[in-house]
């Protein structure tokens, strides 16, 4: 991730794993052994309502469990300084399961390598009620994705708590590669035409990932006639 990261022209990464911090002195080890590049640490919670929220500055373990609902971890959040991002809103519902408006989040993704660009309108829709900034992040599972969306952010943090300041200052800007976006769109397009032979062979998700490793998710979305073009 961290080569082709840098192979792209990023000069930093958080890594957000899901349910999982990556420990310090490996970030540490990291930094060092790509230095100037900068590696950061962060975690993407699955609440117990059913969205995805990445958390940055905070290293609790109960952000690993299991079942923590959105209210206890915006408690968490808020008591030490994090900054909270609603990570691919209305992925996996037609609206978003968590009250944003007593507990808004800092931060809300609007594009990244899950988001479809149909979503678009109401995701920027959703930032404007919500009153708070836009992202935009890779969400790469893959090292080819990485940077496809990113922020170049006006300085050089070299902690995460110098970097959620500029976040929260808004010292920074969403940036897309349009030419790595086509191509991944390419790959979509070929994804999404396998999907539906399937679906016109009466197959399901379940059969389409264990036979070519592809996404539930997207299987479902296209089944229901949807897209998840960027």
């Amino acid at each position: 991730m961290i080569r082709s990261a840098a192979g792209f022209g990023l000069d930093g990464l958080v890594f957000a794993d899901h349910g999982k911090h990556i420990a310090p002195a490996r970030a540490a080890e990291l930094s060092a052994k790509f230095a100037p590049f900068r590696v950061f640490r962060g975690i993407e919670v699955s609440v117990a309502e059913g969205e995805d929220i990445v958390v940055l500055g905070v290293y609790e373990d109960r952000l690993e469990a299991e079942g923590l609902s959105y209210a206890e971890l915006f408690s968490i959040a808020r008591d030490r300084g994090g900054f909270l991002i609603l990570a691919h809103p209305f992925r996996y519902h037609e609206s978003v399961e968590v009250d944003l408006s007593e507990r808004a989040v800092d931060a809300i993704e609007l594009h990244s390598i899950c988001i479809p660009g149909c979503d678009e309108d109401r995701i920027r829709e959703l930032i404007r009620q919500v009153g708070c900034r836009t992202v935009h992040d890779s969400d790469a599972h893959r090292a080819e994705h990485v940077g496809i969306f990113h922020n170049l952010v006006h300085g050089t943090p070299a902690s995460e708590a110098e970097l959620i300041a500029l976040l929260r200052a808004g010292e920074y800007e969403c940036c897309r590669c349009d030419d790595r976006i086509a191509k991944r769109n390419r790959e979509v397009e070929a994804e999404e035409a396998k999907m539906r032979d399937y679906i016109a062979r009466g197959l399901d998700g379940k059969a389409f990932r264990e036979q070519t490793g592809g996404s539930m998710d997207h299987f479902v979305k296209v089944r229901r006639g949807g897209t998840y073009l960027l």
